[in-house]
């Protein structure tokens, strides 16, 4: 163990050197390992390592695998149910996760290997010299090996470029790119780390003094089209390298000495009808797990609507694609923002709080500057009383007609007309009335997840953590076993195709909660409900999701048919896909309102937005994947609102869209007419957010994104 911390020290030194931490640093030539005789270097290491590098913590406890007489027993035990054909994960999920969460056992792919050996099947489509390579390759490789991109592209020091204490800031050269999903790939001549908004400042007036045209920023990385920098250009990373692209992921920490972080309350402000909201600034590189913890500590007390599940994303990053909401009651995540404080083209820091122009800079994907700080419009905190459930597909958002219902989801002998309305009826309510509504069909499952819950002001007394410490520990623990499987079948695909939905979609199925209304629920903060799993970042994915528009039926209402026939579209597909194995993970499915901010995909949605996304593992080859969201799309495309218009679809603009079509017109030139109403406006406002910082809209070329400008124009 020691050997293991020295030489991750000893390879991270160039980051070190670079850092407030540098006066920890023992000088030395060589990766010679630290005396463990030495009580005082070892105190400084062990303790500046456990705080700020991930050394060998997979989800918060030790993940260092323990080969003992229990392993060989649990390897056992599957074995033989692989043999009778059995569902492992059904079997003996529980029990391995326990194992991962408690340190006591890594499955890695040998185990894998020799389990589903154990089954005829199975063991043709296997190889175990295969299985022994992987297995003395990490469990979970990196997007590129962290330590690999040190040692050929070592961190260096800007000497150009200062930070607000007057350190040079982090840079490193010609560093490949890649995306959390990896859908994205490019080199960027300059690769920036800073830590304060003056470096921030200081890279684009470098990068305009050096001639480079395009200025772009990155978070998480999670966006999955291509709005990051491009090869040859200037990349602004908001996040270290440790946090975005290491799996399994390590929980960075809030830093009060990187003003690109902190959460504060600025002030308040009465919304229409006598509401008051809090003013909340969080600064861009702020994840959402950093803003959880806030707001259930005392200094928050404060919290946000809506977000997305995932807790690894950071504010900027989530907010730029106007994408993010649940519950018809609500707008996006960017119609909270009430100001945005970015870095302008010249170098500047510029505040845009104007009515007007806030409605573009609110969501414009970086077209104005690199957005250092939000201020939202967040509410006090609430409680969520949850009643998950799990109910047969057929029922819980019943199809236009039971016969699409396909054999291999089919769940009931019998579905009556009063038992299909019934279903029809609490579908409807809990979609136009749930605080958060929110429905999920996991492939090859006969049930589906209903999400769907209020809240009540009222419960702070029998409110608790959720998930708790240990819940969350199972959670990582599942979806890093779900990645070592990803990393597994991405070397077996003809066994992936056979088994690899069916074994997560019934560890996904066994994690979610089942609960009556007699039953004690879950109660618990809002925000918490609303990062109700965690660890997702350990598992790459990839993900369509388009905005349906739910058109207005007979009555003046909402035309809920719009969604049901989506939800069954999509499952269908699924079920008769030819390659029976493109899409292995789920189709889900929320209620969002409609949106202020411009270029929204829920624009005048009057009746709100049927939210709906497909989602499969990253090893899935892209010559499946994308025929299969085509077939997907054909279906979503060809719906009409009852004057027999088409549906104004659009898609989510962070997820998977490029290269598809949209009744045969190629997707960006679609966006041009999707958007045809919305793309002069939006180009006014940017343009007028230019002339406030005292810039020309000229200017604004710096920041642009290829991707956008196919779609916007000239502005």
């Amino acid at each position: 163990t020691t050997e293991i911390y020295t030489l991750s020290l000893h390879d991270a030194l160039p980051i070190w050197r670079a850092s407030r931490l540098a006066p920890h640093l023992v000088a030395g030539d060589g990766p010679t390992p630290i005396p463990r005789a030495n009580p005082s270097l070892c105190a400084v290491s062990d303790s500046v390592l456990n705080k700020h590098l991930p050394v060998m913590s997979c989800f918060g406890i030790n993940c260092i695998p323990t080969p003992d007489a229990y392993e060989k027993e649990l390897v056992t035990k599957m074995k033989k149910t692989a043999l009778e054909g059995g569902d492992i994960m059904e079997a003996h999920g529980k029990e391995l996760i326990h194992a991962m969460t408690n340190g006591e056992f890594i499955l890695n792919a040998l185990h894998l290997h020799d389990v589903f050996a154990a089954n005829k099947e199975y063991a043709q489509h296997l190889n175990r010299t295969t299985a022994e390579q992987l297995t003395k390759r990490p469990t979970v490789l990196p997007m590129g090996s962290l330590l690999e991109e040190l040692r050929t592209s070592p961190v260096d020091l800007h000497h150009a470029v200062l930070e607000s204490d007057g350190t040079f800031t982090r840079v490193i050269n010609d560093l490949e790119f890649r995306n959390w999903g990896r859908t994205v790939q490019n080199q960027p001549a300059v690769t920036f780390f800073p830590h304060s908004k003056v470096a921030v400042c200081n890279i684009v007036k470098w990068s305009l003094e050096n001639g480079y045209t395009t200025v772009r920023a990155s978070g998480y990385r999670h966006t999955w089209s291509n709005l990051y920098s491009q090869t040859g250009q200037v990349l602004v990373a908001m996040l270290p390298l440790k946090v975005t692209n290491k799996l399994p992921a390590p929980i960075p920490e809030l830093d009060p000495d990187n003003d690109l972080m902190g959460i504060e309350i600025v002030g308040e402000i009465q919304e229409p009808g006598g509401v008051t909201k809090g003013l909340c600034k969080i600064g861009a590189a702020t994840t959402n797990q950093m803003f959880r913890e806030w707001a259930n500590s005392k200094a928050g007390q404060y919290t946000v609507p809506i977000n997305v599940i995932m807790s690894e994303i950071s504010w900027g990053g989530s907010n730029a694609p106007i994408c993010h909401g649940a519950g018809l009651r609500h707008q996006t995540l960017s119609d909270l923002v009430h100001e945005i404080e970015l870095v302008n083209a010249r170098g500047e820091l510029q505040v845009i709080n104007d009515t007007e122009v806030i409605k573009a800079a609110a969501g414009c994907f970086g077209l104005l500057g690199i957005v250092v700080s939000l201020t939202l419009k967040v509410d006090k905190m609430t409680y969520a009383v949850c009643y998950g459930q799990k109910i047969p597909m057929e029922l819980m958002i019943p199809p236009l007609n039971q016969e699409d219902v396909p054999d291999e989801v089919r769940m009931l002998e019998y579905t009556t007309p009063l038992m299909v309305e019934q279903g029809k009826a609490s579908f409807e309510v809990r979609a136009k009335n749930a605080f958060y509504a929110e429905w999920f069909w996991f492939v090859g499952q006969k049930e589906g997840w209903q999400n769907c819950w209020d809240t009540d002001a009222s419960a702070e007394a029998s409110s608790k953590p959720y998930p708790s410490a240990l819940e969350e520990k199972w959670q990582f623990a599942s979806q890093f076993l779900a990645q070592v499987m990803n990393d597994f079948f991405a070397h077996f695909p003809a066994l992936g195709d056979l088994l690899q939905a069916k074994i997560i979609s019934s560890m996904a199925m066994h994690e979610m909660t089942d609960l009556e209304y007699t039953e004690k629920p879950i109660v618990c903060p809002l925000i918490d409900a609303l990062h109700f799993r965690r660890g997702i970042q350990n598992m790459r994915v990839y993900d369509m999701e388009w905005q349906i528009p739910i058109p207005e039926n007979e009555s003046g209402g909402p035309d809920w048919d719009i969604c049901r026939r989506a939800w069954w579209d999509a499952i269908n597909v699924s079920c008769t896909d030819p390659k029976k194995g493109a899409i292995r993970i789920a189709v889900e499915m929320r209620m969002v309102g409609d949106s202020n901010v411009v270029m929204a995909p829920f624009f005048g949605n009057k009746h709100g937005t049927c939210s709906i996304e497909v989602l499969t593992t990253e090893n899935v080859k892209k010559e499946d994947w994308l025929p299969f969201c085509q077939s997907v799309l054909d279906k979503w495309a060809e719906y009409k609102d009852r004057n027999g218009q088409y549906l104004n679809i659009r898609p989510h603009w962070a997820k998977e869209w490029q290269g598809l079509k949209v009744r045969g017109v190629p997707v960006k030139d679609y966006l041009k007419e999707a958007y045809a109403d919305r793309i002069p406006e939006f180009k006014a406002l940017l343009a007028e957010g230019a002339r406030q910082g005292g810039l020309s809209p000229e200017e604004l070329s710096l920041f642009k994104s290829p991707l956008m400008s196919e779609i916007l124009g000239d502005y």
